[in-house]
């Protein structure tokens, strides 16, 4: 009982002896949105600070994740289209569509340090009294560090929305009202061929063949009819030197996830870590596969050069759909498809383009007035998905930072941004608003 009376009063102390910060605009989530975000408001002239909660920026782009969609480049413009770009260099080439995580992260800290951005790591909200309001509008955040940030708009590029969360907005999660989606909660594991650059695939302490018995009898099935390989189960992504972006989308974790304090969210995180190595350890060893397909799989190795901080495991989990917004103006599946006059961006779905409308990143009337919510938008289940792949978070960052420089600058509310006025600016920096 005394310690926790210690440690609330250490707490107290801090942000009391703090000085509040105060800039144009404060962006929540060092996630790609939110590079895209801080580096383009503050090209724009815009005093901008990076609260991120974690240590490490990039998000799931950094993560493994940064290589777009076939068939989606031509959609690809503005800041996004730069950081191929910027990683094309790094690799002596004009452009590179797939980048390495640590070229990822090189790329994003330059970004970054180019556009004069204030970056302040392992700041996370303090829970439960983040936000300070007045008249409909956030005046400071607070974090546990006891950091006190002000803006004249907030803007939350975390993957769990967080800060909208905090603020007061409506939302809702999953597929459904507390609806878990499977696969949901993943890792994108970066593997190499080459024996000179690898680190074994690591067997979790706690591993127990039994949990992949679906998996099992799946492969066996399979190789009643015919050899299989492991792209039958695992999604990978061919990256420059050999190497291999990997994904396996076996992980759910649901409301428990958002709802969870940083202790419990960190065990998730774990079980999740457990369970993914487990999965690849099952299919390199478990001897009631077929040899060939063990064979094929003992042939990756983790990357020695990547994640050199993180016993070279991803630093992020890969969250696909978390918080939604509610309001008035959700973007349904019935809006796919058709054009939308002052659009920020164009999004793909099943191969079909998109155009993406400021609205949803808007929070509904009568909520904090200087809020951009960019990575748990107002859209329905399936779409939030979509737009969480890259490049579409640096595609709304983009979007989201020059909206709030523009709000910033006439003192009004994020909802005053005229979208055409907006789509017209962000075209004139070479983004793509217009379905091609």
């Amino acid at each position: 009982m005394r310690a926790a009376l210690l440690a609330v009063i250490q707490l107290l102390l801090a942000v009391v002896s703090s000085p509040a910060q105060t800039y144009d605009v404060v962006v929540y989530g060092a996630t790609s949105a939110g590079v895209a975000a801080a580096v383009a408001a503050a090209r724009d002239g815009a005093s901008v600070v990076l609260v991120e909660p974690g240590r490490f920026i990039g998000g799931m782009a950094a993560a493994g994740a940064a290589t777009p969609q076939v068939g989606t480049e031509k959609a690809i413009g503005g800041l996004a289209l730069e950081f191929y770009q910027r990683a094309g260099k790094l690799r002596e080439s004009n452009l590179a569509w797939g980048v390495e995580p640590h070229v990822a992260t090189s790329v994003f800290r330059g970004m970054l340090a180019g556009a004069g951005v204030t970056v302040s790591m392992e700041s996370r909200l303090r829970e439960g009294s983040a936000v300070k309001k007045r008249k409909r509008r956030i005046q400071r955040v607070v974090t546990e560090n006891g950091k006190i940030f002000r803006g004249a708009i907030f803007l939350d590029c975390s993957y769990e929305g967080d800060l909208m969360a905090e603020a007061g907005i409506p939302f809702t999660a999953g597929r459904g009202e507390g609806v878990a989606v499977e696969g949901n909660y993943s890792f994108a594991l970066c593997l190499d061929l080459d024996v000179r650059n690898q680190v074994p695939l690591p067997r979790p302490a706690n591993y127990d063949p039994q949990r992949y018995n679906p998996s099992a009898d799946a492969i066996l099935a399979l190789a009643a009819k015919r050899a299989p390989e492991m792209g039958d189960l695992l999604h990978l992504i061919p990256l420059p030197g050999g190497k291999a972006s990997v994904i396996a989308e076996i992980g759910s974790a649901g409301e428990d996830y958002l709802a969870g304090d940083e202790r419990q969210r960190a065990e998730i995180w774990q079980a999740h870590m457990d369970y993914t190595a487990g999965f690849f350890y099952f299919l390199a060893n478990d001897e009631r596969l077929p040899e060939a397909f063990r064979a094929e799989v003992s042939r990756w190795g983790l990357c020695a050069d990547e994640y050199a901080y993180t016993n070279h495991w991803p630093h992020q989990m890969h969250i696909r759909e978390a918080r939604r917004m509610t309001g008035e103006s959700v973007m349904s599946w019935q809006d796919v498809g058709e054009s939308q006059a002052g659009g920020i961006g164009v999004g793909y779905f099943r191969g079909e383009p998109f155009s993406i409308p400021y609205r949803v990143i808007v929070p509904p009337e009568g909520r904090p007035r200087n809020l951009l919510v960019v990575l748990s938008p107002a859209a329905g289940a399936g779409i939030t998905d979509a737009l969480r792949k890259e490049p579409l978070p640096m595609i709304l960052g983009h979007a989201a930072g020059v909206a709030a420089k523009m709000a910033a600058g006439s003192g009004g509310a994020v909802r005053d941004v005229n979208p055409p006025a907006l789509s017209r600016k962000l075209a004139g920096q070479g983004a793509v608003v217009d379905i091609p």
